[in-house]
């Protein structure tokens, strides 16, 4: 009877009988018990199996495997791994002869809730205990790997397979592939469906599916079209998720066309689908295609789609690329009508990336208020969204103690939900609204347990994304900035990063480096490891802009090959740049372990960077610091306001002289703590004292008659200091140009003291670091002239 009520679920009847047979001193058993566990298992109702569980030794029967069995199903169908897995002890202490039945359970378990270090043990114990694995276990701990993210366990315990006696099924395969996918292992991921093909296994859409989504990681757009027009030979009918993974593919390549093409055929084969189309238009982004972006989205409700907050922003990332911005702003008011369907998000984002041509301050005002509104109310908001509104709010320039206090509330309840670009997002955001060192140290503490990982990471077989890096280095400016940062935090980060540069470096073999001739750039500086060039005007860093190139300089100049001075994800071995037209110190690691850890000393603002400048206008003495936030657009020229990124730049001025004994100009000296594009050119314009000889921070006219006195932009790096690998203090300083001296030489000092001044920097033979020099006295001084009326 208890049976029959199992397969009519009904657990209330089955308990009632239980109920009557003690009343009735009817003898219990253990078929009675086990069949009463394995009505509540299917229901989930995992604290009634585990009570009967435990009822079992109050009527003298002694549990089985089957009670064991259902009793952890009842914990794996409610979600209670941690439970199941203690059943699973209980019965290994009270020394019960242990079967697959309960180690599948206890592995299906764990793929459940991507205890993936888990269910390798639970496998490894059946086979040590010699116990019958199957398929259905070694599967289901392959996709304990793959939702753990661990792709390279996935295919190490897919090869084990055969030695343990286990068939390997197209379950066990796709597991492996998806956990490929996962991982951005395309080429696996490809190699796994072709192992199927030559195994006889057929595979299923599942494992079609993740290995077309895989290619999105490689670039493999191609190779996702040919699987996608593969799949009906395999019998195999593509689903609308396989063409949106096909589409992401060609998205990730910015291949618009086959993207509209795929887009298409899928509207053809299945109904229209959102994802679909709003994948297509990021494909259109990405290429800057802005005319059919846009009018892909104008066709959304002939295709019976309501264009979302992430299509309307795919639109407008296209057209503030493309320069379009005023389109961008039409755009961005149709979304005022997505408030109430939409997330607030998605539409604040795309404000942000349009903030230089934000003027509609009602749109702002009432964008701002929503905003703040969200974060008060108690509905559950994601990490992701907090991230965003952080970055940016920040982006639009608004500060509020009362939106920051909130944000920074519920982002410490959830503090382990957030991914590390999320974490920067925040930290970024806030640091820009408020200064809060509670939230400073809940972050540092949880980035500090993820990267905290990476000691049992084999690089070489599973290299962390650069983007990681890139996180880890954003975060330590952010705090370096607001000065929050912590030793423990520094260490971490510079320990592991260093790790992970000498792993890369551990095939290379490293050679001596040449000295550069006098007639192009060289090397004032050449470590084992590390360097520091004197770059002249008129060469590029890197970027194949102009002819001139440092980095191929660097290269052809070196005995042997040095695999960082061909990597692009690295910039070529390079810390940092300097403009075409300026010259100065340029730094460049040698090895991958050097390079990281010269990025931990320059994201913590350890690496000091003095410059020598010459400005247009008397620049006031008192002027110490402009802090201007910096807009930086590419092949535009880097606007600074109250919007954008943060940035600041330090100033003593040296000396207040003339040209021509018309024309006012300053010597000043610059240290810049932040090293955005065209920082020192942006902020002296904003100051109102471009930078002498720059033709695109000053007007045309000024310009040319500039270039009459000094033919290159006068901005010179002229001192770097850092630690070495030994972590030892470095101070190279670099001579300055002829044409620099010339110039300066033909100055006129206004008074006294920049007089001082300019006589030392024209005769000093040894120049010296940001703390030897004095700013000009902000009280007036004796003009020269004056001096000459009372002899």
């Amino acid at each position: 009877a208890i049976s029959a009520c199992k397969q009519a679920e009904h657990w209330q009847t089955a308990l009632l009988l239980m109920q009557v047979m003690s009343e009735r001193e009817c003898t219990m058993n253990g078929i009675s018990h086990n069949a009463a566990i394995s009505v509540a298992a299917p229901a989930g109702f995992w604290e009634l199996a585990l009570w009967l569980l435990g009822s079992t030794r109050r009527h003298r029967v002694e549990p089985d495997e089957i009670s064991y069995s259902a009793a952890i199903s009842a914990c794996r169908v409610s979600g209670h791994w941690q439970r199941s897995l203690s059943v699973l002890g209980a019965k290994h202490r009270l020394a019960l002869l242990l079967n697959a039945v309960c180690f599948s359970a206890g592995i299906s378990v764990c793929e459940r809730a991507g205890q993936w270090q888990r269910a390798l043990r639970l496998v490894s114990a059946m086979v040590e205990g010699a116990l019958l694995s199957d398929t259905v276990s070694c599967s289901a701990a392959i996709g304990a790997c793959e939702k753990g993210g661990k792709w390279y366990h996935a295919l190490l315990l897919l090869g084990e397979m055969p030695r343990i006696k286990v068939l390997r099924n197209v379950i066990s395969y796709s597991s492996a592939i998806s956990a490929c996918e996962k991982g951005h292992q395309w080429q696996y991921a490809l190699f796994l469906l072709g192992l199927m093909q030559n195994a006889k296994v057929h595979p299923s859409d599942i494992s079609c599916n993740a290995a077309i989504a895989a290619c999105k990681w490689g670039g493999q757009w191609l190779m996702a079209m040919r699987l996608l027009e593969m799949m009906p030979t395999m019998r195999l009918r593509p689903a609308q998720i396989t063409y949106n993974s096909a589409v992401s593919a060609c998205a990730e390549c910015a291949q618009w066309q086959p993207a509209l093409q795929l887009l298409a055929i899928s509207r053809y084969m299945h109904e229209d689908n959102i994802i679909t189309c709003t994948t297509a238009l990021s494909a259109c982004s990405k290429s800057s295609c802005w005319e059919v972006a846009s009018g892909l989205l104008r066709r959304m409700p002939a295709l019976v789609m309501s264009p979302n907050g992430i299509s309307y922003s795919s639109v407008i990332s296209c057209f503030e690329k493309s320069g379009k911005v005023s389109l961008g702003m039409e755009l961005l008011r149709e979304m005022e009508d997505l408030y109430s369907t939409e997330s607030l998000t998605s539409v604040v984002w795309a404000m942000a990336r349009l903030s230089a041509g934000v003027s509609d301050l009602y749109l702002l005002r009432t964008m701002l208020a929503d905003g703040v509104s969200l974060v008060k109310g108690g509905d559950e908001l994601p990490a992701k969204e907090m991230s965003i509104l952080a970055w940016a709010f920040a982006m639009l320039g608004f500060e509020s103690r009362v939106f920051a206090g909130n944000l920074v509330e519920r982002a410490i309840r959830q503090m382990s939900n957030f991914k590390l670009r999320e974490l920067l997002q925040l930290a970024w955001g806030t640091a820009c609204m408020t200064l809060d060192l509670d939230l400073s140290h809940k972050v540092q503490v949880e980035v500090a347990s993820q990267i905290s990982q990476l000691e049992h990471w084999d690089f070489e077989k599973d290299p962390p994304e650069q983007r990681i890096i890139e996180d880890l280095l954003g975060l330590l400016w952010t705090y370096k900035f607001e000065d929050s940062l912590r030793a423990v935090f520094l260490c971490t980060v510079r320990k592991e990063l260093r790790r992970l540069g000498k792993a890369f470096d551990t095939t290379c073999e490293l050679r001596a480096l040449q000295f550069f001739s006098t007639s192009i750039p060289r090397v004032l500086l050449g470590l084992s490891d590390r360097l520091v060039m004197l770059k002249p005007p008129g060469w590029e860093v890197f970027g194949q802009n102009v002819p001139l190139q440092l980095s191929t300089c660097l290269q052809l100049t070196l005995v042997g090959y040095m695999p960082i001075f061909s990597d692009p994800t690295c910039d070529y071995g390079f810390l940092h740049r300097l403009d075409v037209p300026s010259s100065g110190l340029i730094m460049a690691a040698q090895t991958y372990e050097a390079y990281y850890d010269l990025q931990v000393q320059l994201s913590s603002g350890e690496i000091n960077r003095d410059y020598l400048v010459l400005c247009h206008g008397w620049v006031p003495p008192v002027l110490k610091m402009i802090t201007a936030r910096l807009q930086v657009r590419d092949d535009e020229a880097t606007s600074a306001g109250r919007m954008g990124k943060h940035a600041r730049t330090d100033i003593k001025v040296q000396v207040h002289g003339m040209h021509n004994l018309v024309q006012a100009v300053s010597l000043v000296l610059i240290r810049i703590i932040t090293g955005r594009r065209h920082q020192i050119r942006s902020h002296c314009s904003h100051a109102g004292h471009a930078t002498f000889s720059d033709g695109r921070y000053t007007a045309a006219p000024t310009a040319a008659s500039d270039f009459r006195v000094c033919s290159q932009n006068f901005l010179h790096r002229y001192r770097l200091s850092f630690a070495d690998s030994t972590g030892a203090i470095r101070e190279v300083l670099g001579p300055f140009p002829m044409q620099l001296r010339n110039a300066v030489a033909a100055l006129h000092s206004r008074e006294v003291q920049s007089e001082s001044w300019l006589r030392y920097w024209l005769n000093a033979r040894q120049l010296q670091g940001w703390g030897a020099y004095a700013a000009l006295s902000p009280t007036p001084a004796v003009s020269l002239k004056d001096m000459t009326k009372n002899e």
